[in-house]
């Protein structure tokens, strides 16, 4: 699934050259830095929204790659980094192959294991580490492709009430509930709090639910919320009934990822019913989603609101009635 947008190329001509030698050649050129192999990440501009492409040092294990966010040891991240906490999406070259993958950042012990990996591939990194205050970001590349979920996941199951393939297991209830009760203290929540219009015991999690309608989409529009670029989300007012009731501001909600982990706690803040063709530039903007032009809303949202409504056996209009919600991130706070 090619990603999309408008390619810019590096304005480092060093950079722009090796991509451009290594695509021509599929890798048979311009493989190499320092003596050591390359491989070329794609990856969406997090402000422009523009295809940005880097080389980077190989670093493969069991068909995963890492991409180590070095940039020889400076200060501060470079600015791939935050294209990939923004668009986890991105497209992977070694040599001939090309593939889509997720970016996940990671902790704790994966970020250990795949550190010595990094360093085993490049051993410069050690030194970068050194050089630097910062604690260098390491992401792993985990590969999908069209109609293939991430590792765990039953494509057939689904999660809430959104109609997305996200599976929850027992062992994953135990999951969310331990990260609300971290989440509730770290974003300042008070031993009462009011959830989707009920007075509850903060001990009792919110719902817990993925945006989109697969796996891959759950991960890309949680990375947009994590960033700070999706504050804002849609839904068609036909999926709601008496046993799912609207949304109402001040209602809490656990954001899942494509693999069902619990990674955010959000707030609604505002809610309105309006015709799908008078949703504005603005919202289609705070949803973060494509371009973010309202073109690319329409374009992007009848698509979804069409196999959202075949489940429900309502037709898509173009003025159909579309549930907008604006989201306050709680926990984590945004990076941006």
């Amino acid at each position: 699934m090619p990603l999309h947008g408008t390619y810019e190329p590096s304005t480092d001509a060093r950079v722009r050259e090796q991509v451009e030698l290594y695509e021509r050649t599929e890798g048979a050129e311009g493989a190499t830095m320092r003596g050591m192999p390359v491989v070329v990440l794609t990856c969406v501009g997090a402000r422009s929204g523009n295809v940005r492409k880097v080389p980077l040092m190989r670093v493969e294990h069991d068909g995963e790659y890492a991409v180590v966010a070095s940039l020889g040891g400076a200060p501060a991240h470079p600015t791939w980094y935050h294209n990939l906490v923004a668009h986890p999406h991105v497209e992977l070259r070694d040599g001939a192959h090309v593939g889509d993958y997720l970016a996940r950042e990671l902790e704790g012990d994966e970020r250990d294991l795949w550190w010595s990996r990094s360093v085993d591939a490049f051993p410069d990194y050690a030194d970068y580490a050194v050089a630097t205050d910062r604690v260098i970001p390491v992401f792993v590349l985990e590969p999908f492709g069209p109609g293939a979920a991430p590792d765990g996941v039953d494509a057939a199951g689904t999660v809430g009430g959104d109609g997305n393939d996200v599976q929850v297991s027992e062992d994953d209830g135990d999951e969310i509930e331990s990260f609300w009760q971290a989440a509730r203290g770290r974003a300042g929540l008070g031993k009462i709090e009011v959830v989707g219009g009920v007075t509850v015991a903060a001990g009792v999690a919110p719902p817990a639910w993925a945006f989109g309608d697969d796996p891959r989409m759950a991960d890309a529009l949680l990375g947009l919320v994590l960033s700070g670029t999706k504050t804002a989300t849609s839904s068609a007012r036909w999926e709601y009934d008496d046993e799912v009731p609207l949304p109402a501001v001040g209602d809490l909600s656990i954001v899942l990822d494509g693999s069902g982990h619990p990674r955010a706690l959000v707030r609604v803040t505002e809610v309105a019913v309006v015709p799908f063709d008078e949703v504005t530039e603005e919202f289609a903007a705070a949803e973060g989603e494509g371009d973010r032009t309202l073109e690319s809303w329409r374009k992007d949202h009848e698509g979804f609101f069409r196999r959202a409504l075949d489940t429900v056996g309502e037709p898509f209009t173009t003025d159909m009635p579309v549930v907008t919600e604006r989201l306050e991130l709680l926990y984590p706070r945004s990076a941006g």
